[in-house]
């Protein structure tokens, strides 16, 4: 199978992993609160609003177990449109969905320079090279959330699973 064909395979699985995870995450919020929806972009920064509250959710999710790693990488785009909306009065509350569960991070200033460093890093699993900044979040930092929503370790590509 040729670099692209890998490639293209690899993140329309992840596309449509993640769309799954972001649906039973939206199911479980909104049986917090009715208010949360589904923003409509898939490549969207965001993918959960709740305007009743000023709350927006980014789901991310990762093919590891949480506690393996000291901490979690997040797009500085991500941080940035974090920064944004919290300017605007929105809390802002980062989902990571792992084999063992979903935990939660909270963007605040203050967060941001306690919980975080910023490195390169990134993924070449998908036969590309997909590495730029990104802020760390110590895994310390988040808080668990459920055990009820995990990353599928059945997977087209075995090497991924640990």
């Amino acid at each position: 199978m040729n670099n692209q064909l890998t490639y293209n395979l690899r993140k329309e699985t992840d596309i449509k992993n993640g769309l799954k995870l972001e649906q039973q995450l939206l199911k479980f919020l909104q049986n917090q609160d009715a208010g949360w929806i589904k923003t409509t972009d898939i490549y969207n920064v965001v993918d959960f609003v709740n305007e009743d509250k000023k709350i927006i959710g980014e789901l991310k999710s990762r093919k590891y177990i949480c506690s393996h790693c000291e901490d979690w990488q997040l797009g500085v785009n991500k941080i940035e449109k974090a920064k944004a909306l919290h300017s605007r009065g929105y809390k802002v509350i980062f989902y990571f969905a792992f084999y063992d569960g979903v935990w939660k991070w909270e963007y605040s200033p203050e967060n941001v320079r306690v919980d975080t460093t910023i490195r390169n890093g990134g993924r070449v699993d998908r036969m590309k090279n997909e590495i730029k900044k990104y802020y760390y979040i110590s895994s310390e930092k988040m808080d668990f959330l459920t055990d009820k929503i995990k990353v599928p370790k059945i997977d087209m590509f075995p090497e991924c699973i640990f």
